[in-house]
């Protein structure tokens, strides 16, 4: 849901803490340092940014629609030298791209990438990065999405989760040109914001809400003919198999199963059984070739006497390669191959399909896509910004063109898909649940009968991080924690209890070892409430026992800004992310001369495990995780690759 954003006056983050910061109203032309704008000079002189700003066209930024990552650098550099460091970058070249939807999709995630890739060492400064777009996302009744720029919000996700060096803030842009300005003059005026994607209609600000949906709300029928006519694409990976054999056997229906690899091996067998159970046929189709995709379903339209009755779009790009090399697929280091490949199916593929189906129309469209397109995902930026693509284009084709069409974004599938032996941990953290099988077919069938198109799967609400996100009306006061670091319980809670006394809800009153920070400087309310859970509060662990296990202990101590660490203490537990990873990472290279990859730190997340596996270098498998010249930087994942990944194409 697009709930409006109250008067920042109002908002509980307008409120310094703990130094006084420029008031988040204050006149954007306040702060000190240039304004660097990247725009057509038509958009430039529409947007009217306030205070000193410089303009550069695509041309001098990048000289081209392919980005040159050295000519950017070098622009930064001299813009730098004259004016100082970059108070602010107003990204708007997405108003400008033109081409067909996936070259222009290609060029706004390869300029954009670019740009974060130059910024995020914070050499030229620690800037608010204003993307501007319009039509990326569907806010509103009447809004119109651009396919072209709407992988764009996940994208500036995955920036704001890695690159600490920088606020990034995608702004949708109303349809009315003349609102542009005071659109954007509203943005840069209220910097402390900590949400990520902003849509302007209306004169108000609108950002998106989780609301969840109560599963005794779903019909028990899902809406799946029986007996019908069904495309399934990626349909011989593990997932896709398991969906297949449930709509054959319980609903009778007949398959037309498409992938680009050969149902050779272990797809043989699953074939074979599929089979099996009823009219089942597999064709070699990329589903990206339109034409090839359609001489595959007339052919099974001609033995079956009737058009399709639906489409279920599985296929994706098995990104399980990324693993083993994490740090080289941020967004600083990530290649247009990588974005290519991801894209190829989720963006090209999908496409494809809606060519197919313009002239079916009675036919569904199922996307399957993952929660990292609506949350970002660390090292993981071109597989967010393919399943973003989905959730754009189901708002497109939904709202638009009055298509029956749904996108379903998952958390984590196991046992089955590109997770297959992925452990849960990491994805956990975020506060996507692992889904067995069993669950997932069951959380299909309820999001098939849901009246909502675009539907996130295995979220565990619960969870602070996404507690956060809840629409307002589905938050609710359970409890009020008091947490405090150090002192005299008895002393804080006479304190506050003039305050309490009214309370409604139980009030806890619990020590932590230091109050976390944002990067800015505010509380990290998330974190606070995980290292407040009762369950955190109860664990012990004992000291580091060696001397290589206090130095290690020391520098997480130092990464953490935790004041003791337990030798069995879990990197997660203790508050691990992205950011934290990669300054831990930099420490230990600094301090011990030992240069590991977030990798085996991910392996490897105790005090204990990490000084094992120093001491002993022969059980390393990897290569460094600091760079050298030319190399790409740390990093680290924050999931478990949530989504599907039906098929490795």
């Amino acid at each position: 849901l697009w709930t409006p954003l109250p008067e920042t006056a109002d908002r509980p983050d307008a409120a310094p803490d703990p130094a006084p910061d420029p008031a988040p109203d204050a006149a954007p032309d306040a702060a000190p340092g240039v304004r660097l704008v990247f725009a057509a000079p038509d958009d430039f002189q529409r947007l009217s940014v306030d205070g000193p700003a410089l303009a550069v066209d695509r041309d001098e930024a990048f000289g081209g629609s392919d980005p040159d990552r050295v000519r950017l650098r070098d622009l930064l550099k001299a813009v730098t030298a004259e004016h100082g460091p970059l108070d602010t970058v107003v990204f708007a070249l997405p108003l400008s791209a033109e081409g067909e939807v996936s070259r222009r999709v290609a060029v706004a995630t390869a300029e954009l990438t670019a740009l974060v890739g130059a910024l995020a060492d914070g050499e030229f400064g620690r800037p608010l990065v204003l993307v501007t777009t319009r039509g990326a996302v569907h806010a509103r009744d009447g809004d119109r999405v651009d396919l072209g720029v709407c992988a764009l919000p996940a994208l500036v996700r995955t920036a704001a989760r890695e690159a600490a060096a920088l606020r990034v803030r995608l702004l949708d842009l109303p349809s009315d040109r003349a609102e542009w300005p005071d659109a954007v003059r509203a943005e840069l005026a209220d910097r402390e914001y900590p949400g990520v994607v902003v849509a302007a209609r209306g004169g108000r600000r609108w950002t998106p809400r989780l609301s969840p949906v109560p599963e005794d709300a779903v019909p028990d029928a899902p809406p799946v003919v029986p007996g019908g006519r069904y495309l399934v694409t990626g349909g011989l990976g593990g997932i896709a198999h398991d969906l297949a054999a449930y709509l054959v056997a319980a609903h009778g229906v007949r398959l037309l199963l498409t992938g680009r690899s050969p149902a050779e091996g272990e797809k043989a067998d699953r074939l074979a059984a599929l089979r099996a159970l009823g009219d089942v046929r597999y064709r070699r189709v990329d589903v990206a070739d339109a034409d090839a995709l359609e001489a595959a379903v007339a052919e099974a339209e001609a033995d079956w006497h009737g058009p399709l009755d639906g489409v279920l779009h599985l296929a994706a790009a098995d990104p399980t390669n990324q693993w083993a090399a994490l740090e080289r697929h941020t967004l600083a280091n990530e290649t247009a191959g990588t974005f290519a490949e991801q894209f190829r199916p989720k963006v090209d593929g999908t496409l494809a399909l809606a060519r197919l189906l313009e002239h079916r129309p009675d036919a569904s469209l199922v996307l399957f896509g993952s929660v990292n397109g609506e949350f970002g995902g660390h090292s993981f930026g071109a597989y967010a910004a393919a399943s973003g693509f989905l959730s754009g284009f189901a708002d497109h084709w939904r709202h638009e063109r009055g298509r029956d069409v749904r996108c379903l974004a998952w958390s984590m599938w196991t046992g089955v898909g590109v997770n297959r032996d992925r452990p849960a941990e990491p994805a956990a953290r975020r506060g996507f649940r692992a889904l067995d099988p069993d669950e997932g077919l069951r959380l299909f069938l309820a999001a098939l009968a849901a009246p909502h198109h675009y539907l996130l799967l295995g979220l565990d609400l619960a969870h602070p991080e996404l507690a956060e996100e809840l629409a307002p009306g589905d938050l609710y006061a359970g409890e009020l924690v008091v947490a405090h670091a150090g002192g005299d319980p008895d002393a804080v809670r006479a304190a506050v209890a003039p305050l309490t006394r009214d309370v409604p809800v139980p009030v806890r009153l619990v020590e932590v070892p230091r109050v976390p920070r944002t990067p800015e400087g505010g509380v990290d309310a998330a974190q606070l409430l995980l290292d407040a859970a009762p369950a955190r509060t109860r664990r012990t662990s004992a000291p580091p026992a060696t001397d290589l296990e206090r130095r290690i202990a020391r520098i997480w101590s130092d990464a953490l800004n935790r004041p003791a660490v337990g030798r069995d203490d879990s990197f997660f537990d203790l508050g691990g992310n992205s950011l934290r990873a990669t300054r831990l990472l930099a420490l230990l290279d600094d301090r011990l001369a030992v240069r590991l990859t977030t990798h085996e730190l991910y392996e490897n997340p105790t005090v204990a495990a990490l000084a094992a596996l120093v001491g002993d270098p022969g059980t390393r498998t990897t290569g460094p995780s600091t760079p050298g010249p030319g190399e790409p930087g740390p990093g680290t994942p924050e999931t478990g690759m949530p989504g599907t990944g039906a098929e490795a194409q």
